[in-house]
């Protein structure tokens, strides 16, 4: 199944169960399979995080069992694998920099072509981290070269210097539940996950601009958790994870643009320019225009793996 999509200047990178598939004008072009050698018996490692640097020219990719952080060329042939001390969990770039989460909250940064080991021969980091969270850090994100944007499980948006991480610039408080999603439009964050609602701040500011209240279109959920958000056309694409539903929400206002339903549910979304991949549970279509008329992309058969992740990060009452 389809799990996670990046796509730049006419060319996507599908995460597909065990492998990464390059897709070109509505067809896949290569294959690759995913390091294997980590995975546990009876599992397949996989994909779970993919970004582009900024020449465009890289693909990097988190393995899920290696705990690695990969760069791919444009045709998936490897650059460099480096092993990091915990599992990572996000990744986005900073100039010649990739800056890697993990799941114990940390935040390293790392020469984005490097192949310098960043564990040493008993997996113990070689290089300290740059920030630190005391939960699990779940997005990270750099605004105008100068502040580094991180969320949380529990419900923290922190913004740093990029020069002096050590330095808080502003804690964004406004959320309940865990921060899975991070997105800039201009100087405008727009952040979701366990919520019933999705917000957008003024990162200049600090200041909330609005919240969007999602309840209404989700009466069946019992639980709501916000697994995409992705910029188009000036707006942004929304959705809520198990669901076949987007939603066109307008920045920084967040009122209702449009509702587009699919009636599959919904995996990820990537936008390049005016060209939308939309991934589901076994297929993978395109559209050049909102609303969809969708064309089919011919996947290879894949393994599962796991997809709907809100069980493990939403917090409970333990009576």
């Amino acid at each position: 199944m389809p799990h996670s999509i990046v796509a730049k200047n006419g060319k996507a990178v599908v995460g597909l169960g065990s492998r990464l598939l390059t897709v070109e004008n509505g067809a896949v072009t290569k294959q690759v399979t995913v390091d294997q050698s980590a995975a546990p018996k009876g599992n397949a490692n996989f994909v779970d995080a993919l970004a582009v640097t900024p020449d465009n020219k890289h693909w990097l990719g988190i393995d899920h069992y290696g705990k690695q952080l990969v760069v791919y060329t444009q045709d998936l042939d490897v650059v460099s694998a480096r092993v990091f001390p915990k599992r990572p969990s996000a990744v986005t770039t900073a100039g010649s920099s990739a800056l890697v989460g993990d799941k114990f909250g940390d935040v390293y940064q790392v020469p984005l072509y490097s192949t310098e080991p960043v564990c040493d021969e008993k997996g113990q980091a070689k290089i300290e981290p740059i920030l630190g969270h005391v939960s699990m850090l779940l997005n990270v994100e750099v605004y105008d070269n100068k502040w580094i944007i991180t969320g949380d499980r529990d419900e923290h948006i922190r913004v740093s210097s990029l020069a002096h991480p050590y330095v808080i610039e502003q804690f964004l408080f406004g959320h309940k539940q865990y921060i899975r999603q991070l997105l800039l439009v201009g100087k405008t964050l727009v952040s979701g996950g366990g919520d019933d609602y999705v917000c957008s701040w003024d990162l200049e500011s600090g200041e909330q601009v609005a919240q969007f209240a999602l309840r209404q279109y989700y009466l069946g959920l019992e639980e709501i958790d916000v697994s995409v958000l992705v910029e188009y056309q000036g707006d942004i694409l929304l959705v809520v994870e198990g669901t076949t539903k987007i939603l066109r929400v307008s920045a920084p206002n967040l009122e209702l643009v449009a509702e587009y339903e699919t009636n599959d549910k919904i995996t990820a979304v990537a936008v390049d320019g005016n060209d939308v991949y939309v991934a589901f549970a076994n297929k993978l279509r395109v559209t050049s225009s909102l609303p969809p008329q969708f064309t089919e992309i011919e996947l290879p058969q894949s393994e599962e793996v796991p997809l709907f992740i809100q069980g493990q990060l939403r917090k409970r009452p333990e009576h």
